[in-house]
């Protein structure tokens, strides 16, 4: 039995803004560009025939929480 699945590959990009991720989503941007060169890196590495899926992990950032809190 062969295996035809592509091939997973996780790029951890780490935390990243919403408006980095919203570029990446429409397909420009640093994101995009540093996934797209993983990915091509891997092609090259395995060669082009082989298909690979790759799964971006990102965290977003926190919002600043505010410095003025009332107790009463």
């Amino acid at each position: 039995m062969t295996n035809n699945l592509p091939q997973p590959h996780v790029v951890h990009l780490g935390k990243k803004s919403k408006k980095q991720i919203k570029r990446y989503r429409k397909g420009y941007g640093s994101m995009f560009n540093e996934v797209h060169g993983v990915v091509s890196q891997t092609k090259a590495e395995y060669g082009d025939e082989k298909q690979i899926l790759p799964i971006v992990v990102v965290h977003r950032r926190k919002k600043k929480k505010s410095g003025w809190k009332m107790k009463w």
